[in-house]
């Protein structure tokens, strides 16, 4: 379990594809993986990769064929945003992220706001649409956001310079993919409700 609240950025190192899926290694800042062990999930880009292998400092993981489906971001030398799981007893900040990405959202407009910070309107597969609220949450290559406005087929986050300094939200540009991770409260109570996942 995670909580959208990126404390680090690596860089895909390298990315090799395997008969079942790819195999990829990505570097970390220094001590950033300090108590890291084999078998530990370690979000990069709001997917949750199991590491299989952990340097000083990169860690490997294997992708799964659905996970190459569903993210966009994983291409040699793309920065990636950096999460551990939340420990219990931790301060829990952001939200629920479970960091198991559902699609694809392209940036389609990014509007500078007054305080330096960015609004993006983004375009997620209609199917994630009926999961997206006003005032809810997603996570957008691994960063928590509150969602600020819903239309038919967008949704518009406002992103604070803090955020965009410390995550690669900073480098999107108007057509760039983002992994996208809807609220997942909101599934279940679909499910509940009668929806169909």
């Amino acid at each position: 379990m995670f909580t959208g609240l990126i404390t680090a950025m690596g860089e895909v190192a390298e990315i090799v594809a395997a008969a079942d899926g790819a195999q990829i290694r990505i570097s970390a800042p220094p001590e950033w993986l300090r108590g890291a062990k084999i078998g530990d999930s370690i979000a990069a880009d709001g997917a949750c990769l199991t590491a299989t292998d952990i340097a000083e400092d990169s860690f490997a993981a294997a992708l799964s064929p659905e996970t190459l489906s569903r993210c966009a971001t994983f291409r040699k030398n793309a920065a990636v945003n950096l999460e551990h799981p939340i420990a219990a007893g931790e301060r829990f900040g952001g939200h629920f992220v479970s960091g198991h990405v559902e699609g694809i959202a392209r940036a389609e407009k990014i509007d500078k706001t007054e305080d330096g910070g960015r609004r993006i309107t983004f375009a997620p597969p209609p199917t994630l649409m009926q999961y997206i609220i006003p005032k809810g949450s997603v996570a957008l290559c691994g960063v928590s956001l509150t969602v600020n406005a819903v239309g038919d087929s967008v949704f518009a986050a406002q992103i604070i310079p803090h955020t965009l300094a410390q995550t690669t939200l900073g480098r999107l540009q108007k057509g760039d993919a983002a992994n996208l991770e809807t609220d997942m409260l909101a599934r279940y109570v679909h499910k509940l409700a009668g929806g169909v996942l």
